[in-house]
């Protein structure tokens, strides 16, 4: 399609391990208030899911698209401060069908999934990012490298230190801090002091603490204090992080899962630069590739996805269409003048009418897409119509006896002025469609301009090349017309009529002449009724932006029950792929499970849950077996059937768009879907009403899928804290959520960099897995309110030997106060409540959005059908239901 940038710009906001209430009380409704400020804002939108917060502002067509983007970031830098600490930047990025992916590849190497990863991202991510027109590469699914750091509370607290200090120690062991400029030897020199770790062995040896006394565990713990100048003691006696925590590199897999035809693989997404050619770029990947794969054995990719393949196809298609079509035009023209040097010289007007547009959209910096090779095929009847009327004059100056050259000039010169009138004429009901404004105007707008330069182009053939060409030949035509046919119709048609069919079609045409002329009240009437019989049909078409387009892919979206783990709807995805792998004239299968952890926009604004999945088929376009997308959906559905017979819970959307899977069902370019929002204000209210509404539009023949956001609650634990007895163990509110919080997830405290890589050190408690509810309120969590400086504090106990001596040879101090620690079940009761999995509003107003897939009518119908399905449902006071 043409390139175009639609007046909508999204804001991605990711709290990571936030449930959708919070996400849509502390960061969605910030954002969305910071949205309406903003000018020529027409509507906002916004979706609260687990971890992420998407927020959809819609402008007025013909703003300008960059001083707005500017100024919604100006907006979100504005709310930074009020948003939580732990919520990443907000992302914000105009809507473009270009930011789409352009291919989505499988990576393989030899060795685990880590290893795997590691290619894909020092490799082949490399490689391809490197290519011209090629905007970024994101890694979805694979493992991620990173030390752990994890710690055994017991250990820790006898060593006297807390998880805070512990995190503060090994971020400020690792710093690198400007001091300035120094002058030696007359150099000038830039200064630097700090350390900074290269490996998890460097972390694992770190200081942390010291006792003057051989060890003996029953009797004496290792104190934090006196480090500063006691470097004559013994390494022995020095306490280190290895001794009270397991430090290691490894590869950390994300909570989901990625597969493709049911193995696990790392997948890479790649976008292009806007205004890029999509084929050339594609064309210009896979050559980075081939030479990647020719210099390294050991490494294999495979396309998932490509949507250079689909374009290359349809313009083919498209293509050879407009010849078939140029071909029977130049048969009829030779089967009607039987003459090959008239035909040829109508037929030389096509190529050359159809070359001179190429030039005119070159100039009109228009691409070769479907809407211009449509338009090319929508005028190619029409480009051979000025040449044809030409010749017949220069045929006819030629009959009354003029000499070739001069009966080139005078018949181009009398049918002139009438040519260009007609081609203006026709010129001028494609003109409006340039200044229609919208995503129509926006992709209609190549197609009117190319017929447009087609005609023009036709037109100046038609004055110039055909009179050329006529004046070259002694004769146009030659022969007489079958005896007893009018001298007049012959001379004045310029047809050799030899056969005798074509006499009996050229005189029942008189015959029909005649009685049009002798009926005219008759023939008033037929074209009256005509016309009013159209005007009563109109409103009875079906209505659609495009029909449905076979991509040659079918995306599934997989639903659990809320609440359930990752790797039962694991179970339950894998036994759907199997399924789908025997389904004939397939070439891939591709799932993803959960949150695979993508980079980009798009892969958070399709974050998935836990109990969620996406299943993408691809269908082979080549070769003898190839099954057409309606039919695959429909054997896909079937599978699905049968998995529902082993869990009844399940619940699919199957889409045929073929960009489903690309985002996240968040985007329906072609209209395989419809949409009613139920508008209100009392969430309950509106999930039941929706509820409601759901079970009615399932009865519907046309429909054949229907889901409501309403039916997606998960439970969720509520650790109600209590204030009183939060601060009797010298602790806050918001010191036990912040505590359980970084028990349960750790914290990223620092980062080591090697070869360019950054690698996290997330530093958390040593666990046997997913935490239990009894194991949460069990968990000890601790703080101080006697910390103020880390840095402070070593430097008053590093400031003379004889102190830290004192110390050290004390029962021991700490850096800090006295941690108090506290069991989370002393300050906090549990609660399990029911929460939704998704929030949505639309200006301020929340509303749960009801999906419907459809087969068998268009998409105006469908949404009539289902507008008036809803609308049998009684409506409580206070809620809507839009379209």
């Amino acid at each position: 399609l043409p390139e175009m940038t639609l007046p909508m710009a999204v804001v991605v906001t990711v709290y990571p391990n936030a449930d959708p209430e919070t996400v849509d009380s502390l960061i969605t409704v910030p954002v969305e208030r910071s949205l309406k400020s903003a000018r020529n804002i027409k509507a906002v939108t916004s979706t609260s899911m687990e971890n992420v917060s998407v927020s959809l502002a819609e402008f007025n067509w013909g703003s300008d698209l960059g001083s707005m983007q500017e100024e919604i970031r100006a907006g979100m830098d504005r709310i930074r401060y009020q948003l939580p600490e732990g919520v990443q930047d907000p992302i914000v990025s105009l809507i473009d069908p270009s930011q789409l992916p352009l291919m989505m590849l499988t990576v393989g190497a030899a060795g685990d999934l880590g290893e795997v990863t590691r290619v894909a991202r020092e490799i082949v991510k490399p490689e391809i990012e490197r290519v011209d027109g090629v905007a970024g590469v994101s890694i979805s699914g694979g493992a991620d490298r990173v030390i752990a750091v994890e710690y055994d509370h017991e250990k820790l607290a006898d060593a006297g230190l807390s998880p805070l200090l512990l995190q503060q120690l090994i971020a400020l062991q690792n710093l690198s801090v400007p001091a300035g400029v120094v002058v030696d030897d007359g150099v000038r020199y830039q200064t630097r002091v700090g350390a900074k770790f290269r490996s998890a062995e460097e972390i694992s040896s770190l200081t942390i603490g010291m006792n003057t006394r051989p060890r003996e565990p029953e009797t004496d713990q290792p104190k934090l204090g006196g480090l500063m100048g006691l470097s004559f003691l013994m390494p022995s006696f020095l306490t280190t992080i290895g001794d009270v925590a397991t430090v290691e590199e490894r590869f950390q897999k994300t909570e989901g899962y990625a597969r493709v035809d049911g193995n696990s693989s790392v997948m890479l997404l790649v976008y292009k630069q806007s205004g890029q050619n999509t084929v050339t770029t594609a064309r210009r990947v896979n050559q980075v590739l081939d030479r990647l794969l020719d210099s390294r054995n050991d490494i294999s990719v495979a396309h998932v996805f490509d949507q250079s393949t689909y374009i290359t196809r349809s313009i083919n298609d498209l293509t050879s269409n407009l010849v078939i079509g140029a071909v029977l035009a130049i048969t009829v023209l030779y089967v009607f003048l039987r003459h090959v040097g008239s035909t040829l010289i109508v037929a030389v007007s096509i190529p050359l009418s159809v070359v001179f547009a190429f030039v005119l959209m070159y100039a009109g910096k228009l691409s070769v897409n479907l809407m211009t090779l449509g338009g090319l095929a929508l005028g190619i009847g029409m480009l051979v119509d000025n040449s044809i009327v030409v010749l017949e004059s220069i045929y006819r100056r030629q009959e009354l006896g003029d000499p070739p050259r001069t009966a080139a000039v005078n018949g181009t010169r009398e049918v002139g002025a009438a040519i260009v009138g007609s081609t203006m004429t026709t010129v001028g009901v494609f003109v409006p469609v340039l200044f229609i404004q919208g995503m129509v105007g926006s992709i209609f707008r190549d197609l009117a301009m190319t017929v447009t330069f087609s005609l023009l182009a036709s037109l100046a053939v038609a004055l110039t090349v055909v009179p050329l060409l006529a004046s070259m030949l002694a004769r146009l035509g030659g022969g007489a017309a079958p005896k007893g046919f009018s001298d007049a119709v012959a001379a004045s048609s310029g047809f050799e009529l030899r056969y005798s069919g074509r006499w009996t079609l050229i005189a029942s045409y008189e015959r029909a002449l005649v009685w049009t002329l002798r009926n005219r009240r008759a023939v008033l009437a037929l074209v009256g009724a005509a016309v009013a019989a159209a005007i009563v049909a109109y409103p009875h078409l079906g209505v659609e932006l495009f029909k449905d387009m076979d991509m040659g892919r079918v995306d599934v979206s997989l639903h659990m029950p809320a609440g359930t783990p990752t790797d039962v709807t694991n179970q339950v995805s894998m036994l759907l792929e199997s399924k789908l792998v025997e389904m004939p004239g397939v070439e891939h299968v591709t799932a993803e499970v959960g949150s695979t952890g993508g980079d980009d926009f798009l892969a958070m604004a399709s974050n998935a849950g836990a109990n969620s999945a996406a299943i993408s088929v691809a269908l082979l376009r080549e070769g003898p077996v190839q099954t057409p997308v309606a039919q695959a959906a429909d054997f896909v559905r079937a599978a699905i059937a049968e998995t529902q017979e082993e869990y009844p819970d399940l619940e699919c959307t199957v889409d045929t768009s073929g960009y489903g899977g690309l985002t996240g069902g968040q985007v329906d370019l072609f209209g395989t879907r419809v949409a009613l929002e139920v508008m209100g204000s009392d969430s309950r209210e509106l999930a039941a009403y929706a509820s409601e509404v759901s079970e009615r539009l399932r009865e519907v023949p046309e429909f054949v899928e229907v889901s409501s956001s309403a039916q997606d609650l998960q439970p969720v634990i509520l650790l109600s804290v209590n204030p009183t007895r939060a601060l009797m163990g010298s602790m806050t509110v918001g010191q036990v959520g912040l505590g359980v919080r970084t028990a349960m997830l750790g914290t990223t405290v620092t980062y080591v960099e090697r070869g360019g890589e950054l690698i996290p050190v997330i530093v958390k408690p040593a666990s046997d897995g997913v935490p239990t509810l009894e194991s949460v309120l069990d968990m000890p969590i601790s703080s101080s309110f006697g910390s103020s400086s880390i840095m402070q504090s070593a430097s008053q106990m590093g400031s003379n030997a004889s102190a830290a001596a004192r110390a050290s040879g004390s029962a021991g101090s700490s850096l800090l106060a006295p941690s108090t620690e506290v069991l989370v079940g002393r300050v906090a009761t549990p609660q399990v409540i029911e929460g939704p999995m998704t929030i949505y509003r639309r200006n301020g107003r929340q509303y749960v959005m009801v999906r419907i897939a459809f087969r068998g009518v268009k998409f105006s119908r469908a949404g009539e059908l289902a507008l008036a399905a809803a609308r049998e449902v009684e409506a409580p006071p206070g809620i809507d239901v839009v379209l």
